[in-house]
């Protein structure tokens, strides 16, 4: 991926095609691998008119050819979230959630699937009850997903995609193996999406976001990261070779190469990706606030009355931005997980 130019227009970059709708920080779950439970909720978040308002906006703007990601913290913590989703469906979006699965009951999986969401993805760490309930904070938790999988699936409707996150560490590296195999047996999932560990949020010192080249060499995460990298490469080579022979994993195989790389050298795998997200995807805080990176800065908010977000996206500030992350060098968790490419 080449450095960009200076003062990109309208032909040479085109509109995004992802934007992620932060509805709140805080979350159900003490997941030992984040921090997000830490915080309390921001006295000044969205409401949900206001998400609507800009929902309108980017529609009108940009167009309807665009996965909106409805996320968190919990995003099934926010009052009126299901209402939100079901605005975006109908304005013509495909909707998209991730959840922990603890708040869904009979009765909001039947809600969840009215909505007309895309794809919603449980999380689910372990088939062993006391690894995911461990990873996860809160006991009891691993009985819920699975009732919530049940409830969802009762009520899905045909367009409703139900997958499986889950995060990749030392406390479930032996069991990844026997999750992948569950999940294709599975008719009830789509699909199982595989993320690497990476530094907790709000774990640097007067920082949201991911800083720390080193944070895996840090003693109070010892037990997240697997030291063994033979036995990282050994899970990840037999996922290749599920996904060779067609089984539900999400993940592409650069991916999953891309991961053993990962394992054994966090920084040496950012040394060697450039950050392509800014020509794809922009975020929207849960206070309003728009970005590319959070690393830097913003670009506008969209309590603005007369915001104008095709201006924003094709602005100098903006591609100003994009000539950074591109050649951005920091420590990133999302780069390998959610935004990569080969």
């Amino acid at each position: 991926m080449g450095v960009f130019s200076k003062g990109y227009n309208e032909k040479e970059l085109s509109v995004p095609q992802f934007c992620v709708l932060e509805v709140l920080e805080s979350c159900t779950l003490r997941c030992k691998m984040c921090g997000n439970w830490k915080c309390e909720r921001t006295p000044n978040e969205l409401s949900i008119k206001e998400w609507e308002r800009f929902i309108t906006c980017l529609g009108d703007q940009i167009g309807t050819n665009m996965e909106l990601n409805v996320t968190g913290g919990e995003p099934l913590l926010k009052k009126g979230v299901l209402d939100m989703i079901s605005f975006i469906s109908k304005k013509g979006f495909k909707a998209i959630m991730v959840s922990n699965g603890y708040l869904i009951n009979e009765s909001m999986a039947k809600q969840i699937a009215d909505t007309g969401l895309s794809y919603l993805g449980i999380s689910l760490d372990s088939l062993k009850e006391e690894t995911h309930d461990f990873i996860r904070g809160v006991e009891g938790t691993y009985r819920q997903v699975m009732k919530a999988i049940d409830y969802l699936y009762k009520f899905k409707k045909k367009n409703l995609i139900i997958g499986i996150q889950t995060i990749i560490m030392k406390k479930n590296l032996e069991e990844i193996i026997e999750l992948a195999n569950w999940v294709q047996q599975d008719s009830r999932l789509s699909s199982i999406y595989f993320q690497a560990i990476v530094q907790p949020n709000f774990s640097s010192p007067g920082e949201g976001w991911f800083t720390d080249n080193e944070w895996h060499k840090r003693s109070e995460f010892n037990f997240l990261w697997p030291e063994d990298t033979q036995k990282v490469h050994s899970v990840m080579n037999e996922l290749i070779r599920f996904k060779r022979y067609g089984f539900k994993i999400a993940n592409p195989i650069g991916q999953l190469e891309a991961f053993k790389i990962y394992f054994s050298d966090p920084q040496e795998f950012n040394k060697n990706v450039r950050c392509n997200k800014g020509r794809r995807i922009f975020s929207v805080s849960p206070t309003g606030d728009i970005a590319l990176c959070h690393s830097y800065g913003i670009l506008g908010n969209i309590r603005t009355a007369d915001i104008d977000l095709r201006e924003i996206w094709f602005s100098e500030q903006a591609n100003e931005m994009r000539n950074k992350m591109n050649n951005c060098l920091k420590y990133c968790g999302p780069l390998v997980n959610c935004y990569f490419e080969k």
